[in-house]
């Protein structure tokens, strides 16, 4: 069982993820999709972009449902460990890509996130 102020961490962690799927579906609407307009309508490239890019919605989702479970049953098994270790590693990676991109508006819930997971442990 995780302690009280894990919980407060994890479930800060998985309002993070879900709240970040509204920016990134809106950072894609906004920002990414109108870019690809050139490409045409029915260009493959751009429609698999367009796929992928929502898809990571569904990472944000449920990661969000895991850090809820994990603040009532705390990581019970190496499957749940390697998948935070995974997520965590990657979304330390993908905030270093943006920063090198010069765009920071997703480091809050690149780095935020991981941030607070880490520490739910370390608590």
């Amino acid at each position: 069982m995780a302690s009280k102020l894990s919980c407060i961490l994890l479930r800060t962690a998985a309002a993070v993820n879900f709240l970040s799927i509204v920016g990134h579906t809106k950072m894609g609407f906004d920002d990414l999709f109108p870019a690809l307009k050139p490409l045409g309508q029915n260009n493959r490239q751009a429609g698999i972009f367009k796929i992928g890019w929502l898809e990571v919605n569904t990472v944000m989702l449920l990661m969000g449902i895991l850090c809820l479970k994990w603040a009532n049953t705390g990581l019970t098994d190496n499957y749940e460990k390697a998948v935070f270790g995974c997520f965590t590693l990657a979304q330390t990676y993908f905030g270093f890509r943006y920063t090198v991109l010069g765009v920071f508006e997703p480091l809050i819930s690149l780095w935020l996130t991981p941030v607070l997971m880490v520490a739910s442990q370390l608590v």
